[in-house]
């Protein structure tokens, strides 16, 4: 009765397989296990201990250059994207100094920090330093970020503030340089991480870009140089926040790769390492011949994005030694090709305006109210709804997904109440023609909905709560609406393309009834001759 069919066996040998596939990983990951093996300690030390490395990290928002042209203004640690990267040994004690530059709330949370980090360096306020002294126990690559708690770890570190911490072990050494007997030609730290335009792209995890160490293609145009035969070793991040990697160098199997860059979590051999956000390795490989050898995560949606590079071999190289997981310090240009603020107003091929009417919803998600640029005729009511979710009780700032909206209408404001998850406030707009719209943004709707006139209104509004939250609405008189033949709404589009398409299935069956048809009179004309005949 077990077996009938023999689906019981089935199940048994399938069960069977998985537990012996699941023992061979278990023991590869065992295969170094130290039978002295000591637990470490973790990373508390007493007060009053003195370290013996000392790290500034400053947190502030700022414009960065991510591309030819392009320019990210977000929050960033130190002035970048990524931050700087803070390299230690095992068992150093290490002091982090943090720093506030900034108008709004900010903090730190270091994956390497084996103890409570946040009474300590978790909610920094502006203006103010705080520090924390830790022993770097546990040998591995890290990630910190950004933590000032609630709402804000999250947008923080969608925006740009996260950065690589290493501690380099001491006690064990990475499997390859015990084989060689020395230590690694080259050294590059890479940081895989994305680049949001709003808060909703955010949320529904649709990057614009996805990079490799702060900058789009970086290693392309300017490749790591190595030469045959040179041993190089690679500290990976993902610091996410959302897309998994599959990281790997076209033409290279790992010698070893050490999860989380423990050097005790070894595999040997390997086309590819996975990483979800936070996942970190230790990749190290020979340079087998001259060539080049293209760096990528095999997600291919990720590298046309940008998280793409080369390693180039050569006997004659002037080789990389080192390669920092840093963002680069480039001069912001006068004119950039496109701007990006995820939580305000970038290029308007970003953040492009939309138009409605009747009445027109912005969904307030993600610390970034969206559609940010909104044009609408007089009479148009705006409902704004809040779909941000956090918000820890009794906080207030950076620690709370509550928000509100404030207009400026000249030496009026509009105030909407403080809005919870999933409430709402709406302002209906019965003027027009009073508070201007400027040349430069005349333009720039214009060339979007072509019925903005000198006449229309601009209003701007933003969160009293997250003053870095803007948004812009565009008021268009009703009288210019009649002189101008009005843009298409995204409804109407919709029942057009469906009616148009409706017809464009019809005609063809229209016209193969009308051949059936004529067939059939053809054929019974045929039938009634040949009868006759």
């Amino acid at each position: 009765m077990i077996y009938r069919n023999g689906l019981g066996f089935i199940a048994l040998l399938a069960s069977l397989i998985v537990l012996s596939i699941a023992s061979s990983t278990i023991e590869a990951f065992r295969s170094d296990y130290k039978p002295g093996y000591e637990l470490p300690p973790t990373s508390f030390v007493p007060p009053g201990t003195e370290p013996n490395k000392r790290f500034v990290i400053e947190l502030y928002r700022t414009k960065v250059v991510i591309g030819d042209g392009i320019v990210l203004d977000t929050f960033t640690i130190n002035g970048t994207v990524p931050g700087p990267t803070i390299v230690v040994e095992e068992g150093d004690i290490v002091e982090l100094i943090v720093v506030n530059k900034d108008d709004v709330a900010h903090g730190l949370s270091v994956h390497a920090i084996y103890r409570a980090t946040s009474p300590f360096i978790g909610n920094v306020a502006p203006g103010a330093t705080k520090r924390i002294i830790f022993n770097a126990s546990y040998p591995g690559v890290y990630m910190y970020h950004c933590a000032p708690g609630g709402q804000g770890i999250f947008v923080h570190t969608m925006s740009g503030q996260y950065g690589m911490i290493v501690v380099k072990p001491k006690i064990y050494k990475y499997k390859l340089e015990e084989i060689l007997g020395r230590e690694p030609d080259i050294e590059i730290y890479l940081i895989q991480h994305e680049i949001y335009g709003s808060g909703a792209d955010f949320v529904t995890a649709k990057p614009l870009y996805v990079l490799f160490n702060g900058y789009i293609a970086r290693y392309l145009n300017n490749p790591i140089m190595a030469r045959p035969g040179d041993y190089v070793r690679i500290y990976f991040l993902n610091v996410g926040p959302n897309l998994v990697s599959t990281f790997h160098l076209v033409g290279i199997v790992w010698d070893f790769a050490y999860y989380q860059g423990h050097p005790l979590n070894i595999i040997y051999g390997g086309q590819t390492v996975l990483a979800g956000p936070s996942d970190s390795w230790v990749v190290e490989f020979r340079v087998p011949e001259e060539g080049p050898y293209a760096i990528v995560t095999h997600v291919f949606n990720q590298p046309v994005r940008g998280a793409i590079g080369l390693l180039k071999a050569s006997k004659d190289a002037n080789r990389t030694s080192i390669v920092d997981a840093q963002g680069p310090k480039l001069p912001i240009p006068e004119k950039p090709v496109r701007i990006i603020d995820p939580f305000g107003l970038g290029s308007p091929e970003i953040d492009t305006p939309v138009y409605g009417e009747g009445t027109v919803y912005v969904r307030i998600i993600g610390n970034s109210y969206y559609p940010k640029r909104l044009v609408i005729p007089e009479g148009t009511t705006v409902v704004w709804i809040n779909e941000d979710i956090i918000s820890l009780p009794g906080a207030g700032g950076e620690l709370i997904g509550l928000h509100d909206v404030v207009i400026r209408m000249g030496d009026e404001t509009i105030k909407s109440p403080l809005l919870k998850h999933g409430e709402s406030w709406s302002y209906t707009f019965t003027k027009a023609g009073v508070y201007r719209i400027g040349g430069a943004q005349l333009q720039t709707y214009k060339n979007f909905v072509p019925i903005v006139t000198e006449n229309s209104d601009l209003y701007s509004y933003l969160c009293s709560i997250h003053p870095y939250m803007t948004g812009e609405i565009v008021v268009v008189p009703k009288s210019k609406l009649q002189l101008v033949e009005q843009p298409i709404s995204q409804a109407q589009q919709s029942q057009i393309t469906t009616q148009s398409g409706a017809q464009s299935i019809q005609s063809p069956l229209i016209v193969a009834a009308l051949i059936i048809a004529v067939l059939a009179l053809i054929t019974t004309i045929l039938v009634i001759a040949r009868r006759k005949g």
